[in-house]
């Protein structure tokens, strides 16, 4: 499954020509495309299926599927618990708690509930949560973006991107489902994660008004679905 959001090679210079071919023989073994921009394009022209958005709205829209992700429990769990910062522990202050050796807290679910630091090979840290480090409250990083995300529901998506919110929750059940969380791939001998979706973005998003964070909001989809890195996923 491949999510475009506002990234058009098929009207871009040569240098991007590459993804243009790179996306048809895509299509030819298979791969469905969306593309989720403003105006019928050529890359919407050639998509399954053209989701119009309004103009620099992209963040209402990515982030409500990531809410339903999350909400529905359909996301990659060792994969944030492993590769991203989701499970340190994120101060009132909005900084994120450090032990003497500077290194960053996480909040170990199997010594009895203590911080440790992230690196500590026995430690399972949890990805959820408040907890209390010398009687101050800690949130983990992931917990913080929980929280941030309360009111973003379909409903809101829908008002402020012009995204039905029912497309909005079918889409986010359609990328948990082609993600296959959990699948893994043998590649010369070694077994690599498979999660044959991607939210792709390109200049499209970062050229707009807010473009940091339509592009940051993308890349915490990716990160949802452990999308990064994996076999048919973002590279």
């Amino acid at each position: 499954l491949y999510l475009s959001f506002g990234s058009n090679p098929f009207e871009g210079e040569q240098w991007s020509r590459w993804l243009d071919h790179a996306i048809m023989d895509g299509k030819e073994r298979g791969m469905k495309m969306i593309v989720i921009e403003p105006r019928f394009s050529h890359a919407a022209a050639k998509a399954d299926e053209w989701i119009p958005v309004r103009p620099g709205k992209d963040a209402a829209l990515i982030l409500a599927l990531c809410k339903q992700l999350i909400d529905n429990n359909t996301i990659d769990v060792p994969f944030l618990t492993t590769y991203t910062n989701a499970t340190q522990l994120v101060g009132e202050d909005g900084l994120i708690l450090k032990d003497a050796e500077g290194k960053p807290m996480i909040w170990d679910s199997a010594s009895g509930f203590t911080a440790k630091a992230y690196d500590d090979s026995a430690a399972v840290p949890a990805l959820k949560g408040t907890f209390q480090v010398d009687g101050k409250p800690y949130r983990t990083a992931f917990q913080v973006l929980i929280d941030s995300m309360k009111e973003v529901t379909p409903e809101y998506a829908e008002e402020v991107a012009g995204v039905p919110a029912a497309r909005i929750k079918s889409l986010a059940q359609e990328i948990a489902r082609a993600a296959d969380i959990g699948s893994t791939m043998v590649l010369e001998g070694q077994s690599i994660r498979y999660r044959p979706v991607v939210a792709y973005t390109f200049r499209g998003l970062s050229s707009k008004e807010f473009g940091v964070q339509n592009s940051r909001a993308a890349l915490i989809l990716n990160m949802l679905i452990g999308s990064p890195d994996a076999v048919g996923g973002l590279h």
